[in-house]
């Protein structure tokens, strides 16, 4: 996000868990580079590492943020973030409300399953392969295969679904939404861009985790 920022002419400042290299080098040029730069080791310190900065300043959330609702509102409290609401952001990390939604729109959707397995689920479970997923999760962390023992643990523990396994290349879609402004029953959706994840192609080399 830093680099399209200043790609299109802003001076951003980044507020950020690791400080990398490639993102300390980008900022570098710019004046006051060593206030550029906020780290944080928790996302509710985020509040208080932006509290000098003008809050008519644009602040655009990114980094699994969307994982903390409660800053997040803060966050639409104190300053300008563009884009989706709270709201919205919390109705897409449920499972059950995003896919319903895709199968509406005439997308295909993987079966799911939230709660605790009937004995027939249970049975395709031995014959197909199904992952356990994590719905507080970013980046791919807290995703596995699904076994019997963390299968048994869905009805103890909050957040946690199964999710059929689609065999092929994973790649993910940035899509904007948002309502026609002469038809209000209907939606616009623009692809910004989609990103092929490498991991696990054997011609590349690189290896399944």
């Amino acid at each position: 996000m830093a680099q399209s920022a200043l790609r299109d002419g802003w001076r951003p400042y980044c507020v950020d868990m690791f400080a990398d290299a490639d993102l300390t080098r980008m900022l570098a040029p710019l004046r006051g580079a060593g206030q550029r730069i906020r780290l944080i080791d928790r996302f509710d310190l985020a509040l208080n590492a932006i509290s000098d900065i003008d809050r008519r300043v644009p602040v655009i959330p990114g980094g699994g943020l969307e994982n903390s609702p409660n800053v997040l509102r803060q966050l639409h409290q104190r300053h300008f973030v563009p884009g989706s609401s709270v709201e919205s952001i919390v109705g897409v990390r449920n499972p059950t409300e995003l896919f319903s939604a895709l199968f509406q729109a005439g997308c295909r959707v993987p079966n799911f399953r939230t709660g605790p397995l009937h004995s027939n689920e249970e049975k395709r479970l031995q014959t197909k392969p199904w992952l356990v997923k994590d719905g507080s999760s970013a980046g791919g962390m807290g995703v596995a295969w699904a076994t019997e023992s963390n299968v048994a643990m869905l009805a103890n523990v909050g957040g946690r679904y199964l999710q059929e396994h689609i065999a092929g290349i994973p790649f993910s879609v940035s899509c904007l939404s948002c309502a026609d402004a002469t038809n209000r029953e209907s939606r616009q959706v623009t692809i910004l861009g989609a990103c092929l994840q490498l991991s696990g192609i054997c011609l590349l080399y690189t290896s399944p985790s």
